[in-house]
């Protein structure tokens, strides 16, 4: 593959991860900030109830995904990387 094509292969990616990162923060506006610090999220636990976009559902989803997205060699870095405005610096 010539370099023209891997980088329309990229850009393409990018879009689809912008769409799908837009898509979650309106669901819910704390799950960015939270993979951003895991940590912190895990030491409070699994929680009860919960209502749409709230950070109570976020750790519930947090906590179902998080060891997923470990998975994808260097997604959580990618994640951080648009959660700081910083991806462009990646390409």
């Amino acid at each position: 593959m010539n370099g023209h094509g891997f980088s329309e292969k990229i850009y393409a990616l990018k879009d689809q991860i912008d769409k799908l990162y837009d898509m979650i923060d309106k669901q819910n506006k704390h799950m960015w900030p939270a993979m951003d610090n895991p940590g912190e999220v895990f030491k409070l636990g699994p929680t009860g109830m919960f209502s749409m976009g709230s950070e109570q559902e976020m750790r519930i989803a947090l906590n179902e995904t998080y060891l997923a997205w470990l998975e994808i060699p260097g997604a959580t870095e990618f994640i951080q990387f648009k959660i700081h405005g910083k991806v462009d610096e990646l390409l």
